[in-house]
């Protein structure tokens, strides 16, 4: 993902995201099932993490509200082991960075 963002001057995982946001059905199932298993095989819940914040600020969330439409129990089946699999990460609003400085100090005694 990173040699193909340098190559295209795009950010990682752009084109995975275009793809989940495809007219084709097959080709959005393909493109969710790649997500879950990139979400699946993750060393570790801090890339899990890095990972949908990624795909979060290239439209992610859009596209799973457009796709919460789709009825086939195939594509069900991949969307809710997704919305499981990044309940933590995914329903979170995306803070930038003077956001978060604002949150930290905000907790500081």
């Amino acid at each position: 993902a990173k040699f193909n963002s340098k190559i295209n001057d795009t950010p990682p995982y752009a084109s995975l995201i275009k793809l989940l946001d495809s007219a084709d059905l097959d080709t959005q199932l393909n493109a969710l099932t790649l997500v879950n298993s990139l979400v699946s095989n993750a060393p570790n819940r801090e890339k899990v993490k890095k990972l949908v914040k990624m795909w979060r600020e290239q439209g992610l969330d859009d596209v799973i509200k457009r796709a919460q439409k789709i009825k086939t129990e195939a594509f069900r089946t991949q969307l809710a082991d997704f919305e499981s699999s990044t309940a933590d990460f995914m329903f979170t609003p995306i803070l930038n960075e003077s956001q978060q400085l604002k949150e930290y100090e905000a907790q500081q005694p």
